[in-house]
């Protein structure tokens, strides 16, 4: 379904659909957008089910891709769309038959192929399940359900949190910086890179910030400012005052785009010889270090924007084996003077 540009400028999508008596009529959609033109005729259709009826039942992969995107680009975030198109393009580079295959004849050993042949292209476990979980939106949208593929096994994460001494040199080294603020706002916040960025001086109150935005990149690759994800990311933080005052001082909250600060903030690190570890790391640390201080898990929820506490596991788990580290080497000091 594609829009025809018209002379006056405006663009035009005509389709037909059944009526329940069986008899076919016309519409037409006009306006100046073609992407707006298209999408109004396109929920047309998903209001009809005669016409979805019609449509799908002989409907390609790659036209079921298309009519998912369309219908749903406006209410996804810019982050999925983003994910989901980019899924939609290794899926044409390497798999072509499955973009002019019938979607009702795919099975579950076409997606066991697909799975293996991603395998065996050495792509990562995850991107693996990225791109099987897209294909996955694209049938239940369709109302196909087959068996599940075997799916390569998860990798553990690994974390690589900074300690608290190298913390405390990072905001050092960051002070009178571009950086001060936002490593602060990450290390004490702790606050995620699209938020510190998104963030105006509108949204403090005090030593209170409201994180209420994210800045994102949309499918054109583009930062854009949008609400939170999810509901728990939307929150009041309380901040120290030497965060609020630098803040205050220099009348706003960072320059920087998520990238823009990953790069600093690496940069930062490799010329002064630390460890390269991602800003992201800052966060976790302070996650980290809010456990240690034995405070209750549903506040560091809260504060930290966590919706599970599924990744405050993972991080516990890496604060353990620091520790575990430790007691080992204590208890073989023990049974030396044993054996």
């Amino acid at each position: 379904m594609k829009a025809t540009k018209l002379p006056s400028g405006n663009y035009r999508v005509r389709i037909f659909v059944k009526t329940a008596s069986g008899k076919q009529i016309r519409k037409s959609f006009t306006g100046p957008g073609k992407k707006e033109v298209e999408r109004e005729a396109q929920r047309y259709l998903l209001d009809h089910k005669e016409a979805m009826t019609a449509e799908i039942t002989d409907r390609t992969f790659v036209d079921a891709e298309e009519a998912f995107l369309l219908a749903r680009e406006a209410v996804l975030s810019p982050a999925t769309v983003r994910t989901y198109k980019s899924a939609q393009k290794c899926l044409a580079l390497y798999f072509p038959w499955l973009m002019n295959t019938n979607i009702h004849d795919l099975t579950t050993d076409h997606l066991q192929r697909i799975v293996d042949d991603l395998v065996k292209k050495n792509m990562k476990p995850k991107s693996v399940r990225n791109y099987y979980g897209f294909i996955t939106v694209i049938l239940d949208y369709n109302r196909i359900r087959l068996a599940p593929p075997r799916l390569p096994q998860k990798e553990r994460s690994t974390l690589n949190i900074p300690d608290e001494a190298t913390v405390k040199r990072v905001v050092a080294l960051a002070e009178g910086t571009e950086l001060e603020v936002p490593v602060m706002l990450a290390a004490v916040g702790p606050l995620r890179r699209g938020e510190i960025c998104a963030l105006t001086m509108d949204d403090i109150d005090g030593n209170v910030i409201h994180v209420c935005k994210d800045m994102v990149l949309d499918s054109n690759r583009e930062w854009v400012v949008k609400p939170p994800k999810t509901f728990s990311s939307d929150r009041y933080v309380t901040m120290p005052d030497r965060v609020i005052k630098q803040i205050e001082k220099q009348g706003y909250v960072t320059n920087y785009d998520p990238n823009g600060l990953s790069y600093a903030f690496s940069t930062l690190l490799k010329n002064n010889g630390i460890k390269h570890f991602r800003f992201h790391d800052l966060r976790h640390f302070c996650c980290s270090y809010l456990h240690g201080m034995n405070v209750p898990d549903v506040y560091i929820m809260q504060r930290s924007g966590h919706s599970t506490n599924s990744t405050l596991r993972n991080v516990y788990t890496h604060t353990l084996q620091d520790q575990n580290a430790e007691e080992t080497k204590r208890i073989l000091k023990q049974f030396s003077a044993i054996i």
